[in-house]
């Protein structure tokens, strides 16, 4: 359950990077590469310095464990959801 907010923050993202299942890796690695670019950008950092935005990216590894742990701690609603079906 300790979880939960960062699931909630994340779901609160401005900019969320998404490729379909199956997608081959040496193209998630190129994706995931573009976006580490992107954010490090320093104009980029200074647009959103000077809009007043927020900005703390997640890299791979950070993101797939709050995955793992945001779907881990669904499970326990899984029994539930069955009796109610």
């Amino acid at each position: 359950m300790a979880r939960a907010p960062q699931v909630l923050n994340l779901s609160m993202a401005n900019r969320v990077l998404v490729a379909p299942p199956g997608t081959p890796e040496p193209i998630m690695t190129a994706l995931r590469d573009a976006f580490d670019q992107a954010v490090a950008d320093p104009d980029y950092q200074q647009q959103l310095a000077d809009a007043n935005i927020p900005s703390s990216p997640m890299n791979w590894g950070d993101l797939e464990e709050l995955r793992e742990g945001a779907h881990e701690s669904m499970l326990v609603y899984e029994e539930l959801l069955k009796s109610l079906n």
